[in-house]
């Protein structure tokens, strides 16, 4: 069946007076309504500050006595407060209660690239790759940079699939021509988030697998995540449903200027191929 219409309405966060509550970017994706359809995204996405490697390792390398210190600090435990209420306050199965509109389709993604100098930037992610030999864990940023990226995040074989409507070689065989013919301007990062640390050890063996459908140059963008990733770069980014396959374009300058979720739908998966290649132009 035809997929229903986008809806037009901007995603912007609220200049509100101080009595009224701004929406965040969950809000506005997932309104409290009858409405389920997929809202389009009307705003630039992404982390304020550039990304910087060795960030959201989900490591704390702060000597003892700081760390000592922080526990008796009073807003360090405000603040984590917050986070715990937040946490415990998200029902554990709404992701998979999502599932059940449009295959869990968080947005429509946006129809034009975000302009350049309005874009918001890619986080840093930090993982083992598909190197072999190397249990060494590296940054995205460091693979990023200097690149345009077809950036692919997923944590599920579902999720995969999702992420192949929008360029797998059968469902959308012209992003991997515009890729190949880019003359090593553009590349594919995928970033498979497991947080459950017994997923990962299955995970670990199939490490030989995974590498058998890729070259020897994308073993090393191939990234296998555990930690580091928050709420508050869930919601930047709109990685809103930890069920759903996303895909970014990245430019250069790490900045998202396209992004997309859940399966594709037609008009989507020729934006991204136009998208890309006007964001390789840009990088010549």
């Amino acid at each position: 069946p035809k997929p229903p219409p986008p809806n037009p309405q901007a995603l912007e966060y609220r200049t509100s007076d101080r009595n009224e509550k701004s929406e965040t970017l969950e809000d506005v994706l997932n309104p409290k309504s009858d409405d389920h359809n997929p809202h389009l995204l009307g705003r630039p996405i992404g982390m304020p500050f550039p990304p910087s490697p060795g960030e959201n390792s989900g490591k704390d390398t702060r000597p003892m006595r700081e760390r000592f210190a922080t526990t008796f600090n009073k807003e360090h435990n405000q603040q984590r407060r917050r986070e715990l209420r937040h946490a415990f306050q998200k029902p554990y199965f709404r992701d998979w209660s999502n599932m059940k509109w449009h295959e869990g389709k968080t947005f429509h993604a946006n129809p034009r690239l975000f302009r350049r100098d309005r874009g918001l930037w890619f986080p840093n992610f930090v993982g083992e790759t598909l190197v072999p030999g190397s249990s060494r864990e590296e940054s995205t940023t460091e693979v990023l940079r200097g690149k345009v990226s077809v950036v692919c995040v997923y944590s599920s074989e579902w999720a995969y699939q999702q992420v192949d409507s929008f360029v797998g070689k059968k469902q959308n065989p012209e992003v991997r021509e515009v890729l190949e013919m880019s003359g090593n301007v553009a590349q594919r990062v995928d970033v498979n988030v497991e947080e459950s640390l017994a997923k990962y050890w299955i995970l670990r063996p199939f490490f030989a697998r995974l590498r058998k459908g890729r070259r020897k140059e994308d073993y090393g963008r191939y990234f296998v995540v555990r930690k580091g990733i928050t709420d508050q770069i869930r919601e930047s980014i709109g990685l809103l449903n930890s069920k759903v396959g996303y895909v970014y374009l990245v430019d250069v300058d790490c900045k998202i200027r396209w992004a997309g979720s859940g399966p594709s739908w037609p008009e989507e998966r020729e934006t991204i191929v136009k998208g890309l290649q006007k964001m390789i132009l840009e990088a010549r």
